[in-house]
């Protein structure tokens, strides 16, 4: 599951768009460069919308990205546990499914990129 790291998706995000250092990824996601730095770091996780853009903008699988970092956030090691099930289920059944098999983290979204909205307040 090293791929759903948030360094590794980071790193998807910097070569599929040209972005060649960290504070050009933080102005691409509208972060400050310390909250982009704590994610790589695993200070601590993107909330639910910046992870649905990290997915978007990766081209990894939404649910399975949100599965991850709620298992990351997670209090208690048993509910960590749960949620890291989830993600290897839902990883075996996009394997599973189809002629996509070969590239079943990786796949392209399913709906348009997400608008970002000029004056938005960093995360």
């Amino acid at each position: 599951m090293e791929e759903l790291r948030t360094r590794a998706v980071i790193a998807l995000i910097q070569a599929k768009h040209g972005l060649n250092s960290q504070p050009k990824v933080a102005r691409f996601l509208e972060v400050t460069e310390k909250t982009l730095s704590n994610w790589m770091h695993e200070r601590n996780w993107p909330d639910d919308e910046k992870t649905a853009l990290l997915a978007e903008l990766s081209g990894l699988d939404c649910e399975v990205l949100m599965a991850f970092h709620a298992a990351m956030r997670a209090a208690s090691p048993t509910s960590r546990e749960h949620w890291l099930r989830v993600v290897r289920r839902l990883q075996k059944t996009e394997k599973d499914s189809g002629p996509d098999a070969i590239n079943y983290v990786a796949r392209k979204p399913e709906r348009p990129m997400l608008q970002r909205l000029p004056g938005r307040p960093m995360a």
